[in-house]
């Protein structure tokens, strides 16, 4: 209940890549009416020299024109390709660019304007990564705008630049990024759905590195046929929107997967969410929804803590028999010294789907769950709400009164509560947690 699935990472414009050919944003919105996809954000490449601000503008009235008919939402974002200063050239004299999504608002839907650093190298259009704008000037432009950014296809290095059948491998540039700026990055992403080496390592490091960051799932596709075949579930609050949407993912309330629905809660809270519980053997409720109607054994893992370079901490296997499996499982989590911990899981199973030559056909399936966030105590844990990981701050300029919502914790040595209203009067800043 409350979970729905968007992909944010689609091309509609294909004269933004090497094609010929575009995708009209109507035939994406028939293809996730068909596989049930509740939102899709477009991403076009805005600073191929074939794109221009009125293309831009005119591909985000078509996005917004889906939504006005209801059956999915269409959110427009774009696509920057950047180049790190002072970075090594590959293949060239020509640094080349790394990919940064920009979705259109945190929190709440703001709808983006055209960067108005766009253009690269309008030398080639087939191989155009080249002599972008820099990292600093995209994020400084994305945080004005009140923008999410995710690092796209963070170590796949075979997109970058392909010419008359040739490509020319990526550097991993992004790595020299400020690494506070991105709020989070593709641990999956692969436009025919399958978990690739590249998928692989770029989870080993969101979750050894980077675990504070948001975990998507994105497809890339370049056609509709490609939309959703990988994507993220998300834990929507309140209704269906473009707001819910974004709040959604920036909270981190998110399962990055290719087919199959997959959560885990504990005491109540889910993915992107923060508890507190006792040590020992701790219940974890597990939800799984296959997309293959036939019963099958599936693996979860858990890694915890998160961040150390370790094999799983622990694994479960479990037969799946019903069109939604619930169950409960118990790990030992030992005392976190006060200190919230990020539980990953992460769903294994060989299920099926339809090949290039329309036969079934076994298919790897995986879902990525993003962290759960434990403080585990030896005595009994302060009763602690569901808060959001992770947390932000909320600017007060001096001799300035603002009402904010707040949480105390611990007020006097009393259990937590929610305090409600509060008027915060010279304050230099709040801590909203």
């Amino acid at each position: 209940q409350g979970w729905y699935r968007g992909d944010q990472h689609v091309h509609s414009h294909k004269a933004t890549d090497w094609h010929d050919d575009d995708q009209p944003i109507d035939e994406y919105a028939r293809q996730a009416a068909d596989i049930q996809l509740d939102w899709m954000i477009i991403t076009d490449h805005a600073n191929h020299p074939l794109f221009n601000a009125d293309k831009f503008n005119d591909q985000r009235i078509a996005c917004d024109a889906v939504t006005q008919q209801g059956d999915t939402i269409c959110l427009y974002g774009q696509e920057l390709a950047l180049t790190t200063e002072g970075a090594p050239s590959s293949g060239g004299s020509n640094e080349r660019a790394e990919h940064l999504l920009v979705y259109p608002g945190t929190t709440a839907y703001t709808p983006l304007s055209y960067f108005p650093q766009s253009e690269c190298d309008p030398s080639n259009p087939f191989d155009w990564n080249k002599n972008c704008p820099s990292p600093s000037s995209a994020f400084d432009w994305a945080d004005a705008s009140n923008a999410l950014t995710i690092i796209a296809h963070p170590f796949d290095t075979s997109f970058h630049a392909c010419a008359l059948g040739v490509c020319l491998a990526g550097q991993n540039d992004w790595l020299t990024w400020d690494d506070d700026r991105a709020k989070g990055l593709e641990i999956f992403s692969n436009d025919d759905g399958v978990f690739s080496e590249f998928d692989q390592t770029s989870f080993n490091y969101w979750r050894t590195s980077q675990i504070d960051k948001i975990g998507v799932g994105n497809s890339d596709a370049h056609y509709p046929e490609d939309l959703g075949t990988t994507h993220t579930w998300c834990k929507i609050q309140g209704s269906l929107t473009r707001s819910s949407i974004l709040e959604a993912l920036s909270a981190g309330r998110c399962v990055a997967s290719n087919g199959p629905f997959f959560s885990l809660m504990i005491n109540g809270v889910g993915p992107g969410e923060r508890t507190a519980t006792q040590a020992g053997e701790v219940p974890v409720n597990i939800s799984i929804r296959l997309p293959e109607a036939t019963a099958t054994e599936a693996t979860i893992s858990f890694y915890w803590p998160s961040w150390e370079d370790n094999p799983p901490f622990a694994q479960r296997s479990l037969v799946i028999d019903e069109p939604l499996e619930q169950t409960t499982i118990t790990l030992p989590l030992g005392d976190t010294s006060g200190v919230h911990y990020p539980l990953v899981a992460v769903l294994d199973y060989t299920g099926s789907a339809i090949d290039d030559e329309n036969q079934l056909a076994p298919k790897a399936r995986k879902a990525i769950a993003n962290p759960v966030w434990l403080k585990v105590t030896t005595g009994n844990p302060d009763p602690q709400p569901a808060i959001t990981a992770p947390t932000s701050s909320l600017p007060i300029p001096l001799n300035a009164e603002a009402t904010v919502p707040f949480l105390i914790r611990n007020l006097g040595g009393a259990t937590s509560a929610n305090g409600g209203i509060a008027v915060i009067s010279s304050s230099p800043q709040l801590e909203i947690l």
